[in-house]
């Protein structure tokens, strides 16, 4: 699901535009999959960082 869901966001992307995807560190999330994407970045979150997960 979550490759789907990276596909998404990167179909919605303009051309010659580029996405940047900030991911907490659950375990779903967890998987590289930036390297399938030319327009998409994704950048994880520290392990344990309450002040910017607010669900933590």
């Amino acid at each position: 699901m979550m490759e789907k869901h990276l596909q998404q966001i990167s179909d919605a992307t303009p051309a010659g535009r580029h996405a940047l995807v900030i991911m907490d560190c659950a375990s779903w999330h967890s998987i590289k999959l930036n390297s399938q994407f030319k327009n998409l970045s994704i950048m994880h979150l520290p392990p344990y960082s309450p002040e910017l997960n607010p669900i933590e």
